[in-house]
């Protein structure tokens, strides 16, 4: 879709050509907000919809699928609704680059001593071009994260810490994690001089509390007891 604006009615409106993977229509519009009814929904907001069911699905299933149906037939609320939940965009918020949460500082902190990223106009591009390869219609927003990381001051990126003399150390680590890759997972419980991995076959980024009553029991379990499972449980 070239956009998605309001109807009448104060619903968003998506319209133009061009399938997606997933069968939605979407293009590569800016980012167009302005005071009153009328908003578009961009890439930005679909990945941003879209990275909120990936991450909690357990409570946004109920939201994703009748969102994206409204939405291949013309109407982006529900997206909209979800974008603005992951990008805690107040409901009474109309204008541009108004009435957004306050963490987004604390968030690029730390996504930006994740991993060493590209600096300068050059490698950024790179980054770019190859996020778009990857994903045509959502690499570029992905991208797009890593502009505050060019010239990040902290250079304190991640080591290995080993900790030994310690008792064991639980680590759960989700196969279908969006955020926290489960290799990350298996890496740290390795490094860890007392590391124990609990691997949970499920998606979505945590897994405690999240509606699987095994990673629940064990990690339970090792709270109360300081026992963990056996390294190489998977739930």
């Amino acid at each position: 879709m070239d956009g998605m604006g309001s109807d009448g009615a104060g619903r968003s409106r998506c319209r133009g050509t061009g399938w997606d993977r997933g069968g939605l229509r979407i293009a590569h519009p800016l980012l167009r907000t302005a005071p009153g009814a009328t908003r578009t929904v961009s890439p930005n907001e679909l990945a941003a919809a879209l990275r909120l069911r990936a991450s909690y699905p357990p409570y946004f299933d109920q939201y994703a699928g009748p969102a994206l149906a409204a939405a291949a037939k013309g109407d982006g609320t529900g997206l909209l609704s979800l974008a603005d939940t992951w990008n805690g965009r107040r409901s009474d918020a109309a204008g541009f680059n108004t009435g957004y949460a306050p963490d987004f500082q604390d968030d690029v902190a730390l996504f930006c001593t994740d991993r060493p990223w590209p600096t300068g106009t050059a490698a950024y591009g790179a980054l770019l071009a190859a996020s778009e390869a990857a994903s045509p219609h959502l690499g570029a927003e992905r991208a797009s994260m890593a502009l505050p990381c060019n010239g990040w001051p902290i250079t304190d990126l991640p080591h290995p810490v080993r900790v030994p003399g310690t008792p064991p150390i639980l680590v759960v680590s989700s196969t279908g994690d969006p955020y926290t890759p489960y290799q990350w997972g298996v890496d740290a419980a390795h490094t860890l001089a007392n590391g124990v991995l609990l691997t949970s076959n499920t998606h979505g980024h945590t897994a405690y509390l999240s509606g699987h009553p095994c990673v629940d029991t064990n990690v339970e379990g090792y709270v109360v007891s300081a026992t963990p499972p056996a390294s190489g449980t998977i739930c």
